[in-house]
């Protein structure tokens, strides 16, 4: 079901945002929940299929950068000082109950200094390792990224590979998920 979630996600996505022209995340995101439950019929029927993602809309001019995020966080560091933005606790779609709240969208400004964004799947924090054998955890994820956010983008790459790698090896672990991790610098 993973592909075929993301191929209706982008067909949505591009309805929403490319001929719509809404560039509110928590709105796009609103729209997005409400496309994927009617496009699987989950008001009636026995799917449950959902995803989860991490929207961030950029506007050069103002030096913003707008996020929302369905179970999927963002972290940024900026002056020095790490902060992790929680996302609502909902997937797109696959929920059983309605969801009335709506999705949060939060702003963060780079006009007065730059900041570095990562976006990232679960896969890297859940990855077993280690000399116990432990997942890797989100304490230690937010410590790695705080560290490298003010390496290159190709330097901190390598860092991010390589803890992982090592860590996996450490207890002699295969990769268990997809793992993504997606940084990007503003300024």
């Amino acid at each position: 079901p993973g592909a075929f979630m993301s191929m209706i996600g982008n067909d949505l996505l591009n309805d929403i945002v490319k001929a719509r022209h809404i560039l509110e995340p928590n709105v796009i995101l609103d729209l997005l929940h409400i496309g994927v439950r009617k496009a699987l019929h989950q008001e009636t029927g026995e799917n449950s299929d959902g995803m989860d993602i991490a929207l961030c809309v950029i506007d050069p001019q103002q030096k913003t950068v707008s996020y929302a995020g369905a179970n999927s966080p963002l972290v940024y560091v900026k002056e020095g000082e790490l902060t992790r933005i929680a996302p609502n606790k909902t997937s797109i779609g696959g929920s059983k109950t309605k969801f009335d709240k709506g999705f949060q969208a939060h702003t963060i400004v780079y006009q007065d200094a730059p900041v570095m964004c990562y976006l990232y799947s679960d896969g890297y924090r859940d990855q077993f390792g280690g000399e116990k054998g432990k997942k890797f955890m989100r304490p230690r994820f937010l410590e790695l990224v705080f560290y490298i956010s003010q390496l290159s983008m190709q330097e901190q790459r390598r860092q991010i590979e390589d803890t992982i790698t090592e860590w996996m090896k450490q207890g002699g672990y295969d990769q268990m998920d997809d793992m993504l991790v997606m940084g990007f610098r503003l300024s």
